[in-house]
C-alpha cells in the first residue's frame, strides 16, 4: 500500500507539535508521526502519543543530517503498525532542513511523496530575520517551502500578521502558498495538483552546518523546586538561550509542569504522561555555564553545552 508522506518543518518555537495534533484530532484517516526533538527530553513526542498518534521519536540528532537509515527504519515501523496508517506526517527538528528529510524520503519505496510544510511564528518572524546568527536558517528553511502556515496569528496585532506577509512575500511566497494555522490546516496539508508544489529533486548545496550554529545543553532534575522558583530561574537566562522544553517536579503541584519557552515567551502547564523530569536547552554557542541557586533542584550535566549534531 502506497503512504503519503509529508514533511512540517519551522524554526523554535514556531508551533509544529500543536500543528500536528491538531491535524490528528480532526484526520478521518489513522495519521503515523515521526518526531525529532533535540536532546533527551522528547517533549514532543510526549504531546503527540497524547493525542493519539503512532509516533516515532528520533532523539539521536537530526533527521536531515545524521540519521537518514532511523528514518527509514521509523518509517517501516509506522507502515507495520495497527491500524494502518495511510499518511505519515515528519516533524523536523527547529534548526533542521525540512527539504532535505524530503530527499532522504525519496530513497523509501512505495512512498507518494507530499509536501514541505514550514510553521512561520509571525509574532518572532522579524526579529529572527533581522538576526544576523539566526537570518540564514530560517531564510533556508522559508525558501525550501512548498507552502507556509502562519501561526501564533491568534495572539498578535492585525498589523505584525501583515508585516509577517509582506516579509514572505519579499522573500518570493506568494499568498497561494500561505495558510493561517487553525483555520486552514486542512487546506494547506491537502495533497497539490499535478507535480508542481512536489518534493522536488534539486540537490541542497552550501548549507552552513547546525552543529555551528546551535548548541543544547540538558539538565536533569534532581530535587523537586517550587514553581515561583522555576519562574524566576526562568525568567533570569540569558538572550542566547533560544529554547528550553522539558518537564519539571513542581513541589506546589500534584502533577508535573511542562515548561515550554520560545525566546521571551514562556508556558507552564500540566505534563502529559510520564516521562523522566529535567530541562533542555538550545541557543548560541557557546552556552554559558550558568550558576543554579540550591533552589532550582537542577543538575548541571554538561557544563557548556554541546553541539547540535
Amino acid at each position: 500500500m502506497t503512504v503519503a508522506l509529508d514533511v512540517l518543518g519551522g524554526f523554535l518555537g514556531a508551533g509544529k507539535t500543536a500543528t500536528i495534533n491538531r491535524l490528528l484530532s480532526s484526520a478521518p484517516v489513522p495519521i503515523g508521526v515521526i518526531v525529532n526533538d533535540f536532546g533527551a527530553v522528547n517533549v514532543d513526542e510526549a504531546l503527540i502519543a497524547q493525542a493519539g498518534g503512532d509516533v516515532v521519536g528520533l532523539t539521536n540528532g537530526c533527521v536531515c543530517c545524521a540519521v537518514g537509515d532511523d528514518l527509514g527504519g521509523a518509517i517501516g515501523r509506522l507502515r507495520q503498525a495497527a491500524p494502518a496508517v495511510t499518511r505519515i506526517v515528519v516533524e523536523a527538528s527547529g534548526v533542521g532542513d525540512p527539504r532535505r528529510i524530503a530527499q532522504i524520503a525519496r530513497l523509501e519505496r512505495d512512498l507518494a511523496h507530499g509536501l514541505v510544510i514550514v510553521a512561520v511564528n509571525v509574532r518572532d518572524l522579524a526579529g529572527q530575520l533581522a538576526d544576523p546568527y539566526l537570518a540564514d536558517t530560517v531564510q533556508r528553511q522559508l525558501a525550501r517551502a512548498d507552502r507556509c502556515l502562519l501561526t501564533h496569528a491568534d495572539v498578535v496585532p492585525a498589523a505584525r500578521l501583515r508585516q509577517a506577509v509582506a516579509l514572505l512575500e519579499r522573500l518570493g511566497i506568494g499568498p497561494e502558498r500561505m495558510f493561517l494555522a487553525g483555520e486552514e490546516d486542512q487546506a494547506c496539508f491537502a495533497p497539490a495538483s499535478g507535480a508542481s508544489g512536489r518534493f522536488s529533486a534539486e540537490a541542497v548545496t552550501g548549507d552552513a552546518p547546525h552543529a555551528d550554529l546551535f548548541w543544547r545543553r540538558h539538565w536533569p532534575q534532581a530535587r523537586r523546586v517550587t514553581r515561583a522558583a522555576l519562574e524566576a530561574w526562568l525568567g533570569g537566562l540569558p538572550e542566547q538561550i533560544l529554547r528550553i522544553k522539558g518537564i519539571v517536579s513542581v513541589a506546589d503541584h500534584d502533577h508535573p509542569v511542562l515548561v515550554q519557552r520560545a525566546g521571551a515567551a514562556q508556558t507552564l502547564a500540566e505534563a502529559p504522561g510520564t516521562q523522566p523530569c529535567g530541562l533542555v536547552a538550545i541557543g548560541r554557542p557557546p552556552l554559558p555555564d550558568l550558576t543554579w541557586p540550591d533552589t532550582t533542584g537542577f543538575d548541571v550535566a554538561i557544563p557548556t553545552g554541546e553541539p547540535v549534531r
